[in-house]
């Protein structure tokens, strides 16, 4: 088989070049898809409060494992602190990894902001 422009052109897939979001009137917004020939099409709506996330937020019990694998970090970074022959821990210390343990208790939970978790001591 002779491979010739025209072939070439026939096996070309052409995919959108990319996506927006377009504020609408009420508040919410238009997900929109491009396609290379400038057309568009509408995606979906998405709520005003899911801006961030058009293509869907993730599941609860995600997040939440997400913050846990953090958190379980930020605990093992200073569990050296509470070692028998580790300087005796600090009350600042102590309050800090208590409070991430108790992370899971907060308001937010599993949506933290960032200053929803607890400020690492500087001693």
């Amino acid at each position: 088989m002779t491979i010739t422009n025209e072939t070439i052109q026939e096996q070309i897939v052409i995919y959108p070049s990319y996506t927006y979001m377009r504020e609408r009137e009420d508040g919410d917004y238009d997900h929109i898809q491009v396609h290379s020939d400038n057309s568009e099409t509408l995606i979906a709506i998405i709520p005003a409060a899911d801006k961030d996330y058009p293509f869907g937020r993730m599941p609860d019990d995600h997040v939440a494992q997400l913050n846990r694998d953090y958190r379980d970090d930020l605990l093992m970074k200073s569990d050296w602190r509470s070692l028998p022959d580790s300087p005796p821990m600090s009350t600042e210390w102590i309050d800090y990894r208590q409070a991430l343990r108790d992370i899971t208790n907060h308001v937010n939970w599993p949506h933290l902001d960032p200053s929803d978790w607890p400020i690492e001591p500087t001693s």
